[in-house]
């Protein structure tokens, strides 16, 4: 039979029904989603307040350094701190971020080396969110540094040869393992002479610290030394140390003549040898221009200075020059004497023999034909003469026999 128009109404608004039923349904079911949803929106991390943060250098810091605005669970945040001074940023989590009444406190350790100044940055995730705060303060760090002067250093020194070692040494009670990277120290040689000196030549073991220096003294004697340590501006830290360095004579070195002085040259030729002699030197340490050299050539004459020259080194010297002969030498001594002029002070002879060859050649010119009248003296040129081989001999070499 069919359905009546009263019945048709009936379906309809059961059906109705039934699907208002199934609508309210999925939006009861939603609903606690779009409530967090709308937490995390309203309630996201916010604000920020950095703490200051007072430390003393070397002590490790364990504190709060910001606060934020959140009330979202502690758990959802991470946190950046940059500490300020150059080192490894931290980053925190967990038990280092916690919450109370709306304030989320961020909690962080870390040891500043040096003292200053230095300002603390902190970053806040909220990892959920998401959604970031960030906010600085300012670290003072204090000077811990309290030095003290080691026991007087004793040792010694060669004059004239460079010295390099320990000088002072301090200990650092409020700091013990302060930064030898932070220290400099001024060394006052006791003979009017400073040096100073940092990085490697300060270092640090078992918390004794200990400052070398090197340094050459021209004389002998006794030099009281002081070195002051002290801490990199903005430390103000300072200790001062004595030392006592004995200075004594040098070594004199050893000279030996290697090879001696062979001269084979002729009148009128500029000789130049620039291996004269060779010496050998017992100090090792010696450079060329640490020497002078005399050459006497064995014709009454000798040359120094400008006119020698001294070449070598690591032991071995040799010395050179140049000499004009002015007339022959059938055989002569060759003298070279070189001399160290450092403290070392030594000095070596080397023996030898020189020549010069004959060079001249004459020939007689044309035949002189002239007057003279008797019982008067005759005074006139008689004969002329060319020297092809020594144009220039020096005419106080010569003798003229007239018949």
């Amino acid at each position: 039979m069919p359905s009546s128009p009263r019945n048709s109404l009936r379906k309809k608004k059961a059906k109705a029904n039934t699907k208002a039923a199934g609508s309210n349904r999925r939006r009861l079911e939603l609903q606690p989603r779009l409530e967090s949803l709308e937490r995390r929106t309203l309630l996201s991390v916010s604000g920020g307040t950095g703490t200051p943060v007072a430390a003393a250098e070397g002590a490790p810091f364990s504190g709060q350094v910001a606060t934020f605005t959140s009330t979202d669970p502690t758990s959802d945040f991470s946190a950046t701190i940059n500490w300020g001074d150059g080192s490894s940023v931290s980053i925190v989590s967990g038990g280092s971020i916690t919450e109370s009444s709306g304030t989320v406190t961020v909690m962080g350790s870390h040891t500043y080396s040096d003292e200053g100044s230095d300002t603390i940055s902190v970053l806040i995730t909220d990892t959920v969110g998401p959604s970031t705060a960030s906010t600085t303060s300012t670290a003072t760090i204090s000077e811990a540094d309290t030095m003290t002067a080691g026991p007087a250093v004793t040792t010694t020194a060669a004059q004239g040869s460079t010295f390099t070692g320990t000088v002072a040494t301090f200990t650092d009670t409020g700091y013990p393992t302060t930064p030898t990277s932070d220290l400099t120290a001024t060394i006052d040689w006791g003979d009017g002479s400073t040096s100073t000196v940092t990085g490697a030549s300060i270092t640090e073991s078992s918390g004794t610290l200990s400052v070398t220096g090197s340094h050459v003294y021209g004389t002998t004697g006794t030099e009281a030394v002081s070195v002051v340590l002290a801490d990199n501006t903005p430390g103000t830290d300072t200790a001062t140390a004595a030392a006592t360095i004995t200075v004594t004579s040098a070594a004199v070195a050893t000279i030996t003549p290697v090879t001696t002085p062979t001269i084979s040259a002729t009148e009128g030729t500029t000789f130049s040898g620039t291996a004269v002699a060779t010496f050998s030197d017992s100090d090792a340490t010696a450079v060329a221009s640490d020497f002078t050299a005399t050459i006497d050539w064995g014709d009454g004459t000798s040359s120094t200075g400008t006119a020698v020259t001294v070449t070598g080194s690591a032991g071995t010297f040799t010395v050179g020059g140049t000499h004009l002969y002015s007339d022959e030498l059938a055989t002569g001594t060759a003298t070279v004497i070189l001399t160290e002029t450092t403290p070392s002070a030594g000095s070596g002879t080397a023996t030898g023999t020189a020549s010069a060859a004959e060079a001249d050649t004459m020939t007689a010119g044309p035949a002189v034909t002239t007057t003279a009248a008797q019982g008067s003296t005759f005074t006139g040129t008689v004969a002329t003469f060319t020297d092809t081989g020594y144009p220039t001999t020096p005419t106080s070499d010569l003798t003229a026999t007239i018949d």
